[in-house]
């Protein structure tokens, strides 16, 4: 168990992580048992930071997770199944920001050579991010890295999330920068059309991240993140309007159903992600993120709130309640580790659990 996990004298990120993937993947049960030599080997090619005692970057603060540790874990339940995935951020063991920025440029590209991995789409907007010769990178993060392993032995999906004020400007002309060189362009402005006729505040519709499938498929996405700070459920609902597949009231119920009847005065936003797939005029899909942990007390908190959520979208409990005791122990009413869950697809739902790898109050 995780609560178990994090006691044991582990004095490395990479040892502390495959012992929780481990203890994940043993809740979870894949069909395929190559997946943990998968995980293993992703964790094998994080940078030297994964490697040094944790107690030597404890003065680190990531945006990557609640608890502030440069790794997270997710899980996506679907009725064909779940998906394991890890989020990283590499760092550089001095705490420089710069650094840490060029030691995530070095392992997509040590993935591009190593594993396969396609940036082709990264590197045709990378510098839009990292101008050549800037002195710093600014923000709460610059690049973050996840890959997704399916449990049926399925290929594996490497992503990256860049975040557009990295390179010290607002995030609107480097996203639409970023969207005409990716043959994005027109689903964009479909978008920013329609924001602008909703008439929010700029807190409500706040874009923070970019991210990318690292992937040759057709169907490879390029995902805009909005944050919804001090916004109404209703409000957030409509916002995911300029996607094709929207329901109305879909999002606004589960906020509802989360967070009671406001969610203007949460202490973290919920967000949003929309979905570009190229060849499309409109965004294909929207994602809602509700945060769980500081706005719910605890990880029992978060079970009451997800194991009907599933129920709601037909999709079996039964794995999520084994991951929940795997990461909560016997206590979740102690713990605060699920921290998110996303929602996707109201007509073939997938909810996605977020949990870090220690509780935020450790």
């Amino acid at each position: 168990m995780w609560h178990a996990v994090t006691r044991r004298p582990l004095r490395t990120f990479n040892s502390v992580l495959n012992e929780h993937i481990d203890a994940a993947l043993s809740a979870l049960k894949p069909a395929d048992p190559t997946v943990y030599g998968r995980a293993e080997s992703f964790v094998s090619s994080l940078g030297p930071w994964s490697r040094v005692h944790i107690e030597d970057l404890a003065g680190h603060r990531s945006f990557v997770a609640n608890d502030e540790w440069p790794l997270e874990l997710s899980f996506a339940f679907a009725r064909a199944g779940a998906k394991l995935r890890i989020l990283t951020e590499e760092i550089a063991v001095g705490g420089d920001s710069l650094a840490g920025q060029r030691a995530g440029q070095r392992l997509l590209r040590r993935l591009a050579k190593e594993a396969d991995v396609n940036i082709d789409r990264y590197q045709a907007i990378e510098d839009l991010f990292f101008p050549p010769g800037a002195a710093d990178s600014a923000g709460a993060f610059a690049l973050m890295h996840a890959v997704e392993l399916p449990l049926d032995g399925g290929s594996l999906l490497h992503k990256a999330y860049l975040n557009p004020e990295a390179a010290g400007e607002s995030a609107g002309p480097t996203i639409s920068a970023a969207m005409d060189r990716l043959g994005l362009a027109a689903a964009w402005a479909h978008v920013e059309r329609a924001m602008a006729a909703l008439s929010l505040p700029p807190r409500a519709r706040e874009a923070c991240i970019v991210a990318l499938d690292l992937s040759s498929d057709p169907e490879a996405r390029v995902k805009v993140y909005l944050r919804h700070s001090q916004t109404t459920a209703s409000d957030i609902d409509s916002i995911s309007s300029v996607a094709k597949n929207y329901i109305p009231g879909a999002f606004e119920e589960i906020l509802h159903s989360t967070f009671g009847p406001s969610t203007e005065s949460l202490k973290k936003a919920p967000m949003t992600a929309l979905s570009f797939v190229p060849g499309h005029d409109c965004p294909t899909s929207a994602t809602l993120y509700c945060p769980l942990y500081p706005n719910l007390p605890n990880d029992a908190a978060a079970r009451d709130v997800l194991v009907p959520l599933l129920a709601r979208s037909d999709i079996a409990a039964d794995a999520l309640e084994e991951v929940l005791r795997t990461v909560g122990g016997p206590t979740p009413g102690q713990g605060r580790r699920i921290s998110w869950f996303g929602y996707k697809r109201p007509e073939d739902p997938v909810v996605t659990v977020y949990a870090g790898l220690r509780d935020p109050h450790q």
